[in-house]
């Protein structure tokens, strides 16, 4: 498709104004017009009441409707290549879990692909929690790479949300919520559109918010286990995040236990108690097993690993520095002691600090609400005394209390555990909002009705932006995914075309930026038909040649506009220079 040249690029900021231009209309419609198309609306409200209350059936369509809609746009989304560093982490681990092994032996020539976001030793392997690398492989099982894994976890999510909604509201107002979350995160979200997860963790917190209100009221086994199911998913996608919302759901757990004494009942004890003590204990069990196959240690999660290898800062604020440590590579030292140290301590101070934290809020605000779904938020004062909601919005408090002082929150995935949280706080405020009039005119009402066809006509202008504009892709927002590093994909592929096996020795320049790796490999790097590796000294260059010396040697410069990839030419050493100009 030919996209005209406007000199205007759209990107994540400027269709947030569009947003907040079109809410600012629909509100002024609301107060003047409230009644327009209300017949329209009534017959709307009306058939999807009675979708609704089947409430199995609108669990399975709002994952289906998920797929069927990216099939739909998938010529506006075609399958990304990765290009962050935490997806080609992630998908390390699909490859990983793809060929049976929770783990890869190290590579004898390990130094030159030491890379971000992986360990090298005592294994080879992703440092993250093995939940988003699951859910990729997964993918790649059936058939449909790792991009299917991608649409089958954010198919999930809406499914897990549309039934943790049936648990605190009506059907008809779950219905609604879910509507907007379809919208809002399962189309030109980055969640959607990235290897970098979010969904497994929304959906599991789903799970634990939708069983609680469920064993509270009927406890039953199978409630119990996708409680279960929804921790053990957290504490292996987002761990800490998903401790901090399992907080307040384990207190109302514990005080429901020991307010009506259920705990004393054997029924209780079959129930809850003992299904949830298996599943957690053997959850554990496997993954100490998992830990120690990767770390050698059942107590050490490979994401320590990593950083007592390589970072210079610790998660918290208030943490001190790491020591200091010797890098084999100057982009990792780029990486860990320029730009990652100086984000650090630009915060050393507290005036800092505070900056960071609200823009923090403004950054989830953005992400999960933005101007439309902050509408109903204005009956939040009212909807604080409710007493079921109360729960919900106290979670979403201790959650952005238990966010504010991580170092790293530059990315809304790291809050994915609290996003069912956060729809069900607006579905609980568009209650309320409901039944508000201004001048006696049922502007509440009519707000309510035209929020999800407001969520809509934002998607609808996302999907024919580009036909119109240049995308400005550089923002990893709810709307603006770029199609990845289509460079290093495009040599990756024309090397394999070539039938031979290839290596690719990386030259980076001096300005390099540190965001654009190009040195990741697959998890059995002897059998990949393109290794990537790092230039080093002479010596050690030509020891790696001398052990890939079946495949095509490659020197790739990818900071040259293009990159250029040329024969690789053993480089000789100041020794060897010193004889040749003796033998002269």
């Amino acid at each position: 498709m030919i996209v005209p040249h406007t000199g205007f690029a759209v990107g994540s900021k400027q269709l947030l104004q569009v947003e907040g231009a079109m809410t600012l209309l629909l509100v002024l419609a609301a107060m003047f017009f409230p009644l327009f198309a209300n017949s329209w609306f009534n017959w709307l409200e009306l058939r999807f009441g009675v979708l609704a209350h089947k409430t199995k059936t609108c669990v399975l369509i709002s994952g289906l409707s998920v797929l069927l809609i990216r099939g739909v746009l998938s010529p506006l989304l075609p399958v990304r290549v990765p290009q962050v560093h935490d997806e080609f982490s992630y998908l390390l681990a699909a490859q990983t879990f793809l060929a049976g092994r929770l783990t890869n032996p190290p590579h004898p020539m390990w130094i030159h692909f030491e890379s971000l976001h992986i360990i090298q030793q005592p294994t080879y392997m992703s440092m993250y929690p093995p939940a988003q690398g699951l859910t990729l492989a997964m993918g790649m099982l059936l058939g449909g790479g790792a991009w299917l894994g991608v649409g089958l976890s954010i198919a999930f999510m809406c499914a897990a949300i549309c039934w943790m909604l049936q648990g605190w509201f009506p059907p008809e107002w779950a219905l609604w919520g879910v509507s907007i979350v379809i919208m809002r995160l399962a189309v030109f979200n980055y969640w959607a559109n990235t290897y970098w997860g979010g969904a497994v963790a929304a959906a599991a917190g789903a799970l634990v918010l939708g069983a609680l209100p469920r064993i509270i009221r009927t406890p039953r086994i199978g409630y119990t286990l996708l409680l279960g199911l929804g921790v053990v998913l957290l504490a292996n996608s987002r761990p800490y995040e998903g401790l901090i919302l399992c907080i307040p759901c384990g207190i109302v757990l514990m005080a429901w236990m020991v307010r009506d004494q259920r705990w004393r009942n054997p029924l209780y004890l079959r129930t809850f108690v003992l299904p949830l003590f298996l599943v957690l204990a053997i959850s554990g069990l496997m993954m100490g097993y998992y830990f120690w196959r990767v770390t050698g240690s059942p107590w050490r999660m490979p994401y320590s690993v990593n950083q007592a290898t390589y970072a210079t800062t610790n998660p918290f604020f208030w943490q001190h520095l790491r020591p200091r440590h010797v890098y084999r590579h100057k982009v990792m030292r780029d990486y860990y002691e320029r730009w990652e140290l100086a984000s650090y301590t630009r915060l050393a101070s507290y005036r800092n600090r505070l900056k960071e934290v609200a823009a923090k809020m403004r950054d989830l605000w953005q992400f999960f609400l933005g101007p439309v779904l902050s509408v109903p938020l204005v009956m939040l004062p009212a909807a604080v005394y409710d007493r079921h909601g109360r729960f919900l919005i106290a979670t979403c408090a201790v959650m952005l209390a238990g966010l504010a002082p991580v170092f790293w929150l530059t990315v809304p995935h790291y809050a994915a555990p609290m996003t069912a949280a956060v729809y069900g706080v607006v579905v609980l405020c568009a209650r309320y909002l409901r039944g508000g009039r201004w001048r006696s005119r049922p502007s509440g009402r009519f707000l309510v009705r035209a929020v999800p066809l407001m969520c809509f006509a934002g998607l609808v202008l996302r999907a024919a932006a580009p036909s119109f504009f240049e995308m400005d892709y550089g923002s990893y927002s709810w709307c603006c995914v770029g199609p990845g590093n289509v460079e290093r994909a495009r040599i990756e592929r024309d090397l394999k075309a070539t039938g031979v096996p290839n290596l690719v020795v990386v030259r980076y320049g001096p300005d390099h930026r540190v965001g654009d790796e190009w040195v990741y490999n697959d998890a059995n790097i002897d059998a990949s038909p393109v290794v990537w590796a790092r230039e080093m000294t002479p010596s050690e260059d030509r020891r790696l040649a001398a052990y890939f010396n079946h495949r095509q040697i490659w020197l790739l410069e990818p900071d040259l506009l293009p990159p250029r990839l040329t024969r690789w030419e053993p480089a000789t050493t100041e020794l060897e220079q010193t004889s040749n100009q003796r033998n002269k």
